[in-house]
């Protein structure tokens, strides 16, 4: 990751900041921060997230923590149990790498990625 902002603002006495100053500011100091996460801490799992399924099969849950994005945002989540479930559609034509297996003709072709959902309020979800 490269931060957006490289330069830190330099500012005066009785300058008059604008809104983008501001924005400026914020950018190289949020870019430094996500910077710090992954040199630093590293990217993945910090603490938490561990998952369970029922015996039964019919619920995923996943336990509350927190990780490290590869470009360094810091994601939280709460103790949440799933019970459906559905294909996840991404609305881009770029497909992460690491969800794509060999075809048949010798191209990748992407793995079928499923959306943990927490109740059947969707009308295409399947039980877990």
């Amino acid at each position: 990751m490269l931060p957006v902002e490289s330069t830190f603002p330099n500012f005066v006495n009785n300058q008059l900041l604008t809104a983008g100053d501001l924005n400026q500011l914020f950018g190289y100091l949020d870019g430094q921060n996500r910077l710090t996460r992954i040199n630093l801490l590293g990217i993945g799992i910090v603490c938490g997230l561990h998952i369970r399924v029922s015996s039964d099969f019919s619920a995923v849950t996943i336990s509350k923590g927190c990780a490290v994005t590869s470009a360094g945002f810091l994601v939280t989540h709460e103790e949440t149990v799933y019970t459906q479930r559905r294909l996840y559609n991404v609305d881009t034509e770029y497909v992460y790498e690491k969800f794509k297996i060999p075809g048949g003709d010798g191209e990748s072709v992407p793995i079928k990625v499923w959306e943990l959902l927490q109740e059947a309020t969707v009308e295409d979800s399947l039980p877990v």
